[in-house]
């Protein structure tokens, strides 16, 4: 047989002779949790599965949305309640992600530019805890777009020049000077 909660457990074990004289005994033993595993990351963008570089990192622009799936596998008592636990970025210990489940799947970007670590792991119901699984996504700045200046003229010297122009950063509007 294959024990499925854990904790501590008997058997009584029964013997009977041909005569139908009998002895048993009990047999205590105790079944130990096993910590869940998690599978690899996958990393896509509008259903497109991307590859990490020969770093092992991924690249993707500011601001845009990818998803990140992962598979967890514990035993079949634990299986159904674990919970998978994202860090998008690592170094930002507030942003965080919980799943339900062994097949954990989320959306996110990231508006700031360079590398971020990301980190998930499961957790059972008895408290156990996988290994970490890390990937990294570089991510890249986005310029803004300037908006068409004047056409060029001539001014005499110490003459003003008053220019008015206007410039778009999608993914830091509120950012721009």
């Amino acid at each position: 047989f294959t024990p499925e909660v854990e904790g501590m457990n008997q058997i009584e074990v029964l013997v009977t002779d041909d005569d139908g004289a009998s002895v048993s005994e009990f047999l205590s033993y105790e079944v130990l949790n096993i910590a869940p595993t998690l599978g690899e990351m996958i990393f896509s963008i509008d259903g497109i599965p991307y590859l990490p570089d020969e770093n092992g990192t991924w690249t993707i622009d500011e601001d845009i949305v990818a998803t990140l799936e992962i598979q967890a596998d514990d035993t079949l008592s634990d299986k159904e309640e674990l919970l998978v636990t994202w860090y998008p970025d690592a170094a930002d210990e507030n942003w965080t992600i919980t799943t339900s489940g062994p097949s954990s799947t989320i959306t996110t970007s990231w508006g700031t530019s360079g590398l971020h670590e990301i980190k998930a792991f499961a957790i059972d119901d008895d408290g156990e805890t996988s290994f970490d699984v890390i990937g990294y996504v570089n991510v890249v700045n986005t310029a803004p777009v300037l908006e068409t200046l004047p056409a060029p003229g001539a001014i005499f010297e110490d003459d003003i020049l008053n220019l008015t122009a206007s410039a778009t950063d999608f993914a830091d509007q509120e950012d721009l000077r």
